[in-house]
């Protein structure tokens, strides 16, 4: 039985850049600022840059293509249920978005799902009747190729990737004063800082002296 291109995108090349753009705003741009924020999450795991690269190219391709997958299956059955998978598929991740740019706003778990879902559901509508609303995640389809850009060569990440580990040396220390070395294993020193960067010396008080007297 032959595939069948999903009806309204009309075909799987157009209904895949569409999927990667509402795919790119739910996994890895999240998840690139997160770790991108966090760059000992790959150091302290010895990660090298071709880990870091697969890692974040996987997380781009990967998702949309397996929801491709998914509606290569239903177009076994036919257009209309190629279609409907689509559309399914559009408001799962429509929903998801929108969860996560609402997640900070106090109200109960069920009524943020259920107005995620709303959404997902209203944009899935949108997406069938108005063609502005297709051409919209078309223009959109380069933005997971701009999130791994930023997230490898914007990013404190970036060091990793760009750069190659320094060659360890041999220092001589004339001095006898003696040195005590304090490791936090698996502490992420993002967790004591302020947005300048800097350790917060209101919240950790006896981490900033440690800092200033050290």
């Amino acid at each position: 039985m032959r595939l069948r291109a999903p009806d309204p995108p009309r075909s799987f090349l157009s209904a895949g850049l569409h999927l990667g753009a509402l795919c790119g705003f739910a996994f890895p741009q999240p998840l690139f600022d997160l770790l991108g924020r966090n760059a000992p999450f790959f150091a302290v795991r010895g990660s090298t840059r071709w880990d870091v690269v697969v890692f974040a190219v996987g997380l781009v391709v990967v998702p949309p293509l397996f929801l491709l997958a998914v509606e290569a299956l239903a177009g076994l059955a036919g257009r209309r249920a190629a279609t409907a998978a689509h559309l399914v598929l559009l408001a799962a991740l429509t929903g998801l978005v929108c969860l996560q740019a609402i997640r900070g706003i106090e109200a109960e778990d069920a009524v943020l799902v259920a107005a995620a879902g709303l959404t997902g559901i209203a944009a899935a509508a949108a997406y069938a009747r108005a063609r502005a609303a297709r051409v919209l995640l078309s223009v959109l389809a380069p933005a997971p190729l701009l999130f791994l850009a930023l997230f490898l060569f914007a990013s404190p990440v970036s060091d990793l990737v760009t750069r190659s580990a320094p060659a360890p040396r041999l220092a001589e220390v004339g001095s006898r004063t003696p040195v005590v070395l304090v490791v936090f294993d698996e502490f992420p020193t993002v967790s004591l800082m302020d947005d300048r960067q800097r350790i917060d010396s209101g919240s950790y008080p006896n981490f900033a002296a440690l800092a200033r007297d050290s």
